[in-house]
C-alpha cells in the first residue's frame, strides 16, 4: 500500500499538465503582443505622438456631416431681394401700383344731353350772301339737255332686226296724254305737245321734281 502511495504521488497530476500548457499558451500571447507593440511603436518623440494624434481628430471633424443650410433663412434673403428690385422699377416708372394686383379705374367722363340750335325759323328767313350768289351765277351758263319722250316700249333683239321702213312702232302713251320731258336724262317736267309755226314744242303742265320733294 505504501509503494502504490508512493507511485501515485510521484506521478503528475493530470489537471495540473493541463494548466500548465495554457500558462504557457498565455505567456506566449502576452509576449507576442509585446513584441507586436515593440514592432507597430517605434521610438516617437512627444511631438511627433500630438501631430498624429491632431491628424486623428481632424479625420474625425471630417467624417461628421455637413451643415445644413437653414430654408427659412433663405426664403427671407429671397423675399428682401424681391422687395428691392420692385422698390426700383417704382421708382425708375411713373407707373401707378396699387396692392392686390388691382388696376387703377379711370375716372368716367360725364355724359350730358346735347343741344343744338334750332334751324327751323332760321331755314324760313334764309337769305343767300354774295358769295353764294356768285357761285349760283357760274352755274347758270352750264349748257343742259333737254328731251322729250312721247312714250317707250319693248322689243327683242329678233322684232329690231325685222324693223324695215314703213314698219310703225306701238308706244305705251296714248293719245292726248302729258309727254316725259327730261334734263340730263332726269325726268324734271311733264307738258303737252304743241305746234309752233312748222316746228314743234311742248307746254309744260307739271314740275316732277317738285312734286317728288313734297
Amino acid at each position: 500500500m505504501d509503494e502504490e502511495k508512493r507511485q501515485n504521488e510521484q506521478q503528475p497530476n493530470p489537471e495540473e499538465q493541463v494548466e500548465a500548457p495554457k500558462e504557457e499558451k498565455q505567456g506566449s500571447s502576452e509576449g507576442g503582443s509585446e513584441a507586436k507593440e515593440q514592432e507597430i511603436s517605434p521610438d516617437l518623440s512627444m511631438e511627433e505622438l500630438e501631430a498624429i494624434s491632431k491628424g486623428l481628430e481632424g479625420l474625425e471633424d471630417e467624417g461628421t456631416a455637413t451643415d445644413i443650410p437653414d430654408l427659412e433663412s433663405m426664403g427671407q434673403d429671397a423675399q428682401l431681394s424681391i422687395d428691392e428690385l420692385i422698390a426700383s422699377v417704382k421708382a425708375s416708372s411713373n407707373f401707378d401700383f396699387t396692392p392686390g394686383g388691382q388696376v387703377p379705374t379711370k375716372e368716367q367722363p360725364k355724359a350730358q344731353p346735347a343741344s343744338f340750335p334750332d334751324i327751323s325759323q332760321g331755314a324760313q328767313g334764309f337769305v343767300p350772301s354774295a358769295a353764294v350768289d356768285e357761285k349760283i351765277d357760274l352755274l347758270m351758263d352750264i349748257p343742259v339737255k333737254i328731251t322729250v319722250v312721247l312714250g317707250r316700249t319693248k322689243k327683242t333683239i329678233g322684232d329690231i332686226l325685222a324693223i324695215e321702213p314703213g314698219a310703225v312702232i306701238e308706244l305705251d302713251r296714248q293719245v292726248g296724254e302729258p309727254v316725259e320731258i327730261t334734263v340730263n336724262d332726269r325726268p324734271i317736267f311733264k307738258g303737252e305737245v304743241v305746234v309752233i309755226e312748222e316746228n314743234f314744242g311742248v307746254r309744260i303742265t307739271e314740275i316732277v321734281e317738285k312734286q317728288g320733294k313734297k
